[in-house]
């Protein structure tokens, strides 16, 4: 059951205020970030990673069957 707390108008009005400032700032830090990460991604990195990430499934896989087997690259994933 929620606890309910009656405020006066102008407190209430502070509180959804600094409620908004604070969710404007956590989205403008998130894109921040998410900017951050694509003006400093290195392509070849990432598809050096990319690749060693999806060899180690595979070798790590039981059995024979590949999730990702090399000649399916660019077609499938």
């Amino acid at each position: 059951m929620p606890t309910v707390v009656n405020l006066p108008p102008e407190i209430e009005g502070r509180v959804i205020a600094e409620a908004a400032r604070i969710a404007a700032n956590r989205r403008a830090a998130a894109v921040a970030l998410l900017d951050s990460w694509l003006a400093s991604a290195d392509s070849e990195e990432q598809r050096e990673t990319s690749d060693a990430f999806l060899l180690g499934l595979d070798a790590n896989r039981p059995g024979q069957r590949q999730l990702f087997p090399p000649e399916a690259k660019g077609r499938t994933w």
